[in-house]
């Protein structure tokens, strides 16, 4: 028990900071707001959808299912099958049918921080028992099947969940009767390839990255080594001492699930218990393994990154330390670009084969890096200060030397840095967009694009078009001349919050309105459906998703701005190694149908608005054709705050009417 004690403390104390997700995201407001009049304020030339009229499509309840006791939540699969957590049961459903798939009794009552999605594949895990006695269930959502259960596996407990896709498997850290064990577990038969108590000397040595598999083996890293084992028997090939540190999660983790959760799943005010955190940390990791070639492993941490010869588990170059903790590290074809996190950052270049640096020394950054673009060889570095100014450096990536006499400031978090020759430094944040000369520093537009909200922008060839406030500009990357594209005002004065390109035009979205504009700036429609008197929460809900909208831009330009992500042999190795590509079953086949399908899922809005129908009247949704801006389904759901989730690709729409029923409404039928 004292061990069992040791490991939950070090567990809990590495895994506080990534789960302040289970807390609220969202405090809900009171509104007094009453329902807003189905008319829109005309301007010349608009042409405006009608909101919700009689005539337009009602929908009737494909299915309906009631349960014996309380749903707990419901999502949506990568399968497109609905999963629903009631206090006796799980459940899984047809979604067109509402069909009983499966039932397990055995998991009533799952909470949803207990039930873990396993990204790219059809596999969930499903936590059980106490803090000191929890076992992982690993089921086959296709068939409702239990593939293995880590307690008759012989694990006492399972502290860390990690997956090899590319071998089809799972590997388990935890403890059997034999002391700390290490099993690989075969996703196809459930069954353990291998188990082996020789690894790992104490329990609190854990696995902190997902394991690489290369050449029929399997790299692993833990807190303390860094190990070489034989994927078939689990023999210990290499091992070097190689501390990690586990007081801070690796920065940029993938998402774990493909699971599309209900608009109420998060609304929840209770804290994490010990039991939900642990069963979060079981898959959080503080390191990450990169290969290129399969010869030579990268391995890097929040405060270190080596090379190590797969071969040998010799070092190829020496451990190089940093003084900060490591925000990010792109893989460029001139060489392996690391970033630090601090209030200074740093930038620094090595060299692939020796791990020297390729600068004479590092570039320190006036604030935290919070986008990189690479053009040709010339780097742009974003970087926010706390005093909430911005700053951009420009530096020559050969030689590391900046290319401006001082860091370039602008107003508002980046969302994009372009380098374009001849002109200056373009830039976009969610404040103001203008063109800096490389030079002085001094603004090449006679005024800069200023707006309260906006910048989310999409490119069509050398043009890139982005919101602000009310408008559309245009911006040409290759000469930098620029125009408003169009202008429109929404209804209740709702801004842009969304920017999509479509084959025929560019649609914007707020929550009760849509428009679309045609590549020659005119208006197509526009379509307003007034919010039920609840419009507070639904602005705090979409200004809340606008935000993770510029988080997610600004990391992708982060992430891809080097030419490292884009580069073949990067690109090539790492999707080999996320690819489930060992499992080859009929729910595989289901899910890459459903991931070519998705191509085409984007084209409806749903708005929660007053619905009238020749029969009922109440608040409920409408589905909004962005090609026409017409109303071409609605339901009333007589629900001011209704859970739901939609399925843009079968289009249907699943809700949870009261404690006990699931409704679904097909809008393609």
């Amino acid at each position: 028990m004292k061990r069992k004690l040791l490991y939950v403390a070090l567990l809990l104390s590495t895994s506080a900071t990534s789960h302040a997700q289970f807390g609220n995201l969202l405090k809900k407001k009171k509104t007094t707001d009453t329902p807003e009049q189905s008319t829109t304020p005309a301007t010349k030339n608009d042409e405006v959808t009608n909101t919700v009229s009689d005539n337009s499509p009602s929908k009737t309840q494909a299915w309906n299912i009631g349960f014996d006791r309380e749903i707990n939540w419901f999502n949506l699969t990568s399968l497109g099958t609905v999963i629903v957590s009631t206090d006796d049961a799980l459940y899984s459903l047809d979604p067109v049918t509402g069909k009983e798939n499966w039932k397990l009794d055995q998991f009533a009552k799952v909470s949803k921080a207990n039930y873990n999605g396993i990204k790219g594949s059809p596999y969930i895990a499903i936590l059980e028992g106490s803090v000191f006695n929890m076992k992982q269930n690993i089921v086959d959502i296709s068939q409702g099947k239990v593939v293995c259960n880590t307690k008759e596996l012989g694990l006492s407990y399972v502290t860390k969940r990690l997956p090899i896709p590319n071998l089809g498997a799972l590997l388990f850290a935890g403890q059997n009767n034999k002391g700390v064990a290490l099993m690989l577990v075969n996703l196809l038969n459930g069954q353990a390839t291998w188990t082996i108590n020789s690894v790992f000397e104490k329990i609190t040595e854990q696995m902190v990255a997902d394991p690489l598999y290369t050449n029929n083996s399997i790299i692993i890293a833990t807190n303390r080594r860094l190990y070489k084992l034989d994927a078939t028997t689990g023999a210990l090939q290499w091992k070097i001492d190689y501390d990690t540190k586990t007081d801070i999660p690796l920065a940029g983790q993938k998402v774990v699930s493909d699971d599309k959760e209900s608009t109420q799943a998060n609304d929840d005010s209770k804290k994490a218990s010990m039991k939900e955190t642990m069963a979060a940390a079981v898959s959080t990791v503080f390191g990450k393994f990169v290969t290129l070639n399969d010869k030579v492993a990268y391995y890097y941490n929040t405060q270190t990154i080596t090379a190590i010869d797969i071969a040998t588990g010799n070092i190829t170059w020496p451990k190089t330390k940093l003084d900060d903790p490591i925000a990010n590290v792109l893989f460029d074809d001139n060489g392996i670009l690391v970033a630090t996190d601090d209030k200074k950052s740093e930038l620094m270049l090595f060299d692939y084969a020796t791990g020297n640096a390729k600068w004479a020394e590092p570039l320190k950054i006036a604030g935290r890096i919070s986008s990189i673009k690479l053009t040709g060889t010339k780097l742009a570095v974003g970087a926010a200060k706390q005093n909430g100014r911005n700053m951009v450096s420009v530096v020559d990536i050969i030689s590391g030397k900046s290319l401006t006499a001082s860091p370039l400031k602008v107003d508002g978090f980046i969302l994009d840095l372009r380098i374009i020759d001849n002109v200056g430094l373009l830039y976009r944040t969610n404040q103001e967009c203008n063109i800096l000369d490389l030079n002085t520093g001094k603004e090449q537009w006679p005024k800069s694009i200023k707006y309260a909200s906006g910048g989310l922008g999409l490119d069509k060839g050398d043009l890139t078009y982005f919101i602000a406030d009310n408008s559309i500009y245009e911006v040409n990357n290759t000469n930098g001349n620029h125009k408003e594209f169009a202008s429109k005002k929404f209804g209740k004065d709702e801004i842009f919050r969304t920017i999509e390109l479509m084959d025929n035009g560019i649609v914007v979205t707020s929550d009760q309105n849509v428009a679309m504009i045609d590549y020659a700036g005119k208006l197509v429609y526009h379509a307003y459906h007034p919010a039920p008197g609840i419009s507070t929460f639904g602005k705090i809900m979409n200004i809340a998703a606008m935000g993770v909208s510029m988080a997610a831009s600004a990391s992708e330009g982060y992430q891809a701005g080097a030419s490292g992500y884009g580069t073949s042999s990067y690109k090539n190795g790492m999707e080999r190694a996320d690819r489930w590509s060992n499992v080859a079953s009929a729910a595989m086949s289901d899910m890459s149908k459903r991931f070519k399908a998705s191509a085409n899922a984007k084209n409806y809005k749903l708005i929660l608005t007053k619905v009238t129908t020749t029969d009922d009247s109440g608040v409920g949704l409408v589905r909004v054709n962005k090609q026409t801006g017409k109303v071409d389904g609605k339901v009333v759901l007589d629900d001011k705050k209704p859970d739901y989730l939609f399925d843009e690709i079968d289009n249907i729409l699943f809700y949870k009417d009261g404690n006990k029923k699931l409704v679904a409404y097909n809008f393609s039928k």
